[in-house]
């Protein structure tokens, strides 16, 4: 199976490479982020270019906010 680790922080779930992170991170980020980085994903795929530049740019605006989010609770 291809894929990758939840990118939230302390998260150790496993998803597919289609997926951003795991269900429960993935609800935990702002709807606006989800929507960005859902589109960015599917302009890449369309291009043929995945991950584009635009898609790297929201992921890591959703890492930000992970990380900010989970200041603190560890």
């Amino acid at each position: 199976m291809s894929g990758h680790r939840c990118p939230w922080p302390g998260c150790q779930r496993w998803v597919t490479a289609s997926q951003w992170g795991c269900r429960d991170h993935w609800f935990a980020l702002p709807p606006t982020l989800r929507r960005a980085i859902g589109r960015a994903y599917r302009e890449g795929l369309r291009q043929g270019i995945h991950p584009s530049d635009l898609y790297w740019r929201c992921h890591r605006a959703a890492i930000a906010y992970a990380k900010e989010a989970s200041h603190g609770r560890d």
